[in-house]
């Protein structure tokens, strides 16, 4: 009994790390510029020297597999980083869409 839980829970960690690596991978590999998205309003322009600010504060000025680990690091505390598009954090704006429903 404890073999097979062992093994079926070591097949849940490769896969969930399969799956975050993949879709870490996708988002990565995505068009546009996630910091000029985030910065992004109607009609202002944004300074090079924020962007490269920016950047660095998020962490997206390291290589890849450093943000991944920086990723997995984080998640495994709760923090799954911050939505570009919504401007907020993945928690907040997962609650939002969860308020109400059962999920």
């Amino acid at each position: 009994m404890g073999k097979r839980f062992a093994k079926q829970l070591g097949q849940f960690i490769v896969t969930l790390f399969g799956i975050t690596f993949l879709t870490f991978c996708l988002t990565y590999l995505a068009p546009g510029d996630p910091v000029t998205m985030l910065l992004e309003t109607a009609d202002t322009i944004v300074s090079q020297e924020l962007i490269d600010e920016t950047r660095a504060q998020l962490g997206l000025d390291k290589p890849f597999l450093v943000q991944y680990a920086n990723w997995v690091v984080n998640a495994a505390q709760g923090d799954l980083g911050m939505s570009y598009s919504a401007k907020k954090p993945v928690v907040d704006r997962m609650l939002e869409l969860c308020q109400g429903q059962l999920c």
